[in-house]
């Protein structure tokens, strides 16, 4: 079994993004894992990563399905310098409503640009729906084991 580094960044515009990492970030913890969440995800050490590091990626969407400001910069930063992050395992817990029309669009086109800069995607996108769970922070928490569990395994 690997032993990982796990960074969680989070694109928030209300706050649940936010609190669902750190929840997040509580859970893995407890569990023994190493765990650092970004306040500004461009504080996320791209450069510094290797095979024993993981990203989770926390982020809601926003208007007419656009990236949270608070994680544009590093979306931004990945989709000009476009590095390659073969080596990186990741995930993603995007947050949406599904009765707006772009629902967790904004984790889509994170999960896109991943896929794109050749990350290896651990579990496939966890979208949670607003509309049948008021508070994201449980299913997210619930989530983050799972895709841990599977990290460790590959």
């Amino acid at each position: 079994m690997t032993e990982y580094k796990i960074h969680i960044v989070f694109g928030t515009v209300h706050g649940n993004a936010e609190r669902s990492a750190y929840a997040v970030e509580e859970e893995l913890t407890e569990q023994g894992y190493e765990v650092e969440v970004y306040e500004d995800a461009l504080d996320l050490p791209l450069g510094e990563l290797s095979k024993n590091d993981a990203l989770l990626v926390v982020i809601s969407t926003t208007g007419e399905g656009e990236l949270p400001d608070t994680i544009v910069p590093l979306y931004t930063k990945l989709n000009e310098t476009m590095p390659s992050l073969e080596d990186l395992s990741y995930g993603i817990i995007a947050l949406g409503d599904s009765s707006y029309p772009h629902f967790c669009r904004a984790g889509v086109l994170f999960d896109d640009l991943m896929q794109q800069l050749q990350a290896q995607v651990v579990l496939p996108m966890h979208k949670i729906d607003a509309a049948e769970h008021f508070d994201a922070e449980p299913e997210a928490c619930s989530w983050s084991k799972l895709w841990v569990e599977q990290l460790v395994s590959l």
